[in-house]
């Protein structure tokens, strides 16, 4: 059958506009990512973004199971059960022991987690899941049980950059962050990045399948929520590790207001009252950014500007958490701004070991 028969026909141009849209949603490019290659967090931060982590890979194998049960083709389903035993791990069912003879992504993650410090009980019992991260990996999985076959594949594609970009290379993990053992890391080979084979089965799957600009634009909408998905994941786990710590402007950056500029235009829209000066570039600041910069004094705690921003501003509460978490993290990641313990204590103490 045609695809016009179904609606206008694809574009044709699905690759170079899922990585179009890679490049400004995907989780590569959030600042928490730049912090972790650069060794700038500490043990229990590394365990907080471990353990919330491997909680979302534990819903990847859920997924594959639900994208199976929705084919019809036994060769599609006989491959993606494939993908399935890539993240369980495979065991003889009929042996009396069952012991896995091919651990699986999820065991590797596992065996991390150990070097890392994280427990199997912790890893069991969730202790260290926020509950942010267990809504979201709930989303997750529903979205794919709601979601017809070819959307439900299509928002696996998060996988295909995944294998293009590994969170930290196995020798920075070891250059940057000694306390971990080498054998845990020696399990993930070159890096801790996905196979790239089921991603590009994937990719193929879709564009031979999306023949509509309609389903080519469903499926691109699944693929941007699955990268939302993880974006937001990364930024709950920023936040609670520096929800109690005091941020401040660091003396590289100036916060320099811009008074007369701060006013309304002739269609309504307020101008950026203040700039941002850092030796490298400016970054022009609305409202909300200027009032959070403002408060970086290193007398308020970030939960403590979180809260005053909202009501301030009128805002969700889970909404300014999500857009002052990347913001924050990305001017961390700058060196403008710096965290500590306690006003009193050095800022050294923002990454206890």
């Amino acid at each position: 059958m045609s695809g016009a028969a179904n609606g206008e026909q694809s574009t044709g141009a699905f690759p170079a506009r899922l990585e179009a849209l890679a490049q400004r949603h995907y989780q590569h490019r959030h600042p928490f990512y730049a912090l972790l290659h650069a060794g700038r967090l500490g043990r229990e931060e590394l365990r907080l973004w471990f353990a919330n982590r491997y909680h979302y890979l534990t819903r990847v194998p859920i997924t594959d199971a639900l994208i199976v049960a929705k084919a019809d083709d036994p060769a599609f389903r006989r491959l993606w059960v494939q993908r399935l035993l890539d993240h369980d791990g495979w065991c003889d069912p009929r042996r009396a022991d069952a012991v896995a003879a091919a651990p699986g992504e999820i065991e590797r993650w596992r065996q991390l987690g150990k070097a890392l410090g994280v427990t199997e009980v912790e890893l069991a019992t969730s202790a260290r899941l926020l509950p942010e991260v267990r809504v979201l990996c709930d989303e997750y999985v529903e979205s794919v049980r709601d979601a017809d076959l070819v959307t439900a594949v299509a928002g696996t594609l998060t996988d295909y950059f995944a294998s293009r970009s590994s969170p930290l290379p196995i020798e920075l993990w070891l250059r940057r962050y000694p306390f971990v053992e080498e054998s845990a890391l020696a399990r993930f080979g070159r890096g801790l990045a996905q196979p790239a084979g089921d991603a590009e089965f994937a990719l193929g799957f879709v564009q031979r399948h999306a023949t509509t600009a309609e389903l080519e634009r469903r499926c691109l909408d699944a693929f941007v929520t699955q990268c939302v998905i993880q974006w937001r994941l990364l930024d709950a786990v920023y936040l609670a590790c520096r929800r109690g710590q005091f941020p401040r402007i660091e003396s590289r950056a100036w916060l320099m207001r811009l008074s007369a500029l701060a006013e309304e235009d002739e269609r309504g829209r307020s101008s950026a009252p203040a700039v941002l000066m850092l030796p490298e570039r400016s970054l022009q600041l609305n409202r909300t950014a200027y009032d959070l910069l403002e408060r970086c004094d290193g007398k308020h705690t970030l939960d403590c500007i979180v809260q005053e921003l909202g009501e301030r501003h009128a805002a969700p509460p889970g909404l300014i958490e999500r857009d002052i978490a990347t913001f924050v993290a990305e001017l961390e990641r700058r060196s403008a701004v710096s965290f500590q313990g306690h006003p009193s204590s050095g800022a050294g103490e923002a990454r206890a070991t």
